[in-house]
């Protein structure tokens, strides 16, 4: 029986080229393929004060929801995964063969759907439901059983931010105590006062990076904040917004006691399906 397992995941990307990028993609002596993935393309999750476009009238499928370029970047994902592993995965599958996980957050088990549309179409007749006449969508898309686990709060597999006092006290230890931090917001600080001011709450290089993803993903949707900048000076500030999204990128993580806590059963899980 082939095996396939997926875990939709917030922190980890693992494919990330071409064919023509992968000339040494060789599967032949492939035994299981695992793939972490995260959700794709999201509305905010939530917004400063001042922000002109915290309204749900402008997020149609929701805040912190996937959005329609998530829902399709996760369908060509999959096809993507059908593409490389074909050969591995073979022309006849069956949803029987995958065991995929998800967060309970909407957006992932979206994701996961998506991409499991995208890689395992139903081309055996015995797995289709419908025909030409009569629900067509049965000849291009076949349901699969997604695992999650509810409260999202407990859950140590896939909630990188699940309470954890131990955790949290090393995180903070970084904060405090690495000079390349405490320099750069320094470095730093006109810029947040500035944007301080602007939003209407005290900005930190945390809320920076925050402040950093939502302005990305309300400029991708031809959201700008014309009220306080021009076009291309709020394109700047999002330049300048990256470094904080970096430097946080970077550190968050950076201790073994964190990587343990935060991502040890997931890595556990993984480990467990090998032997």
């Amino acid at each position: 029986m082939i095996a396939i397992k997926l875990l939709n995941l917030f922190i980890c990307f693992v494919i990330g080229h071409t064919s023509d990028e992968w000339p040494h993609h060789d599967i032949s002596t492939l035994k299981l393929l695992q793939i972490v993935h995260r959700h794709g393309d999201r509305a905010p999750t939530g917004f400063p004060h001042n922000d002109p476009y915290q309204e749900p009238k402008y997020w149609v499928e929701g805040i912190g929801e996937l959005t329609t370029k998530g829902k399709y970047r996760m369908y060509k994902l999959g096809e993507f995964v059908r593409q490389e592993y074909n050969t591995y995965l073979g022309d006849k599958y069956s949803p029987r063969e995958v065991y995929a996980r998800s967060s309970v957050t909407g957006r992932c088990i979206e994701s996961l759907s998506g991409l499991l549309a995208g890689a395992y179409p139903p081309k055996q007749k015995e797995w289709q439901w419908g025909n030409d006449t009569d629900a067509k969508l049965g000849e291009v898309w076949q349901p699969f059983p997604i695992e999650t686990f509810m409260p999202h709060d407990n859950d140590i597999v896939l909630n990188d931010g699940k309470s954890c006092s131990k955790a949290d006290k090393e995180w903070h230890k970084i904060y405090d105590n690495n000079r390349e931090i405490k320099e750069f917001v320094d470095k730093n600080k006109e810029l947040y006062a500035n944007i301080s001011a602007i939003v209407g709450e005290s900005v930190d290089i945390h809320k920076a990076d925050a402040f950093h993803d939502i302005l990305t993903i309300e400029m991708d949707h031809n959201y700008y904040w014309d009220k306080y900048w021009t076009n291309d000076e709020e394109k700047d500030i999002v330049k300048q917004l990256y470094n904080s999204h970096i430097m946080t990128f970077r550190h968050n993580w950076d201790s073994p006691v964190i990587q343990r806590l935060r991502a040890g059963e997931t890595n556990g899980l993984s480990n467990r399906s090998i032997h």
